[in-house]
């Protein structure tokens, strides 16, 4: 009997952990070199209409970006200047986002990676 509980409860922790645990929310900030403003938010726009982000200018300097995955969404404020752009959380739908903890699900950070790599790439070219 102590087995089986023993065994449903590893099993269970093992569903959690597959299924993207919480982590710590990532904000991640990328400087850019010799690239003027324009250069920079077109990269934004070309990255997000490419791996599937919505993407608005919500002001100067400031591309709102919303992500829909199955019941999933996240949505990301791209902060950008000449010198770089910082990428941060703005909200979310069933990600289980912890303000108090400053956490969220694991996707969400995938997510926001993949973003970051993508635009860094553009830059770089």
């Amino acid at each position: 009997m102590k087995k089986a509980k023993l065994l449903a409860v590893v099993i269970a922790a093992l569903v959690m952990y597959a299924c993207g645990s919480s982590a710590a929310v990532y904000n991640p900030s990328t400087p850019v070199r010799n690239k003027n403003i324009t250069q920079i938010e077109d990269a934004i726009y070309k990255v997000c209409a490419k791996i599937g982000w919505k993407a608005q200018k919500i002001s100067d300097g400031t591309i709102e970006a919303t992500l829909y995955t199955r019941e999933h969404i996240a949505i990301v404020h791209i902060l950008y200047a000449e010198n770089g752009y910082t990428i941060k959380y703005f909200d979310s739908t069933k990600l289980n986002y912890s303000e108090k903890n400053g956490t969220i699900h694991g996707n969400y950070n995938r997510w926001v990676d993949r973003l970051d790599r993508n635009i860094a790439a553009a830059l770089a070219e």
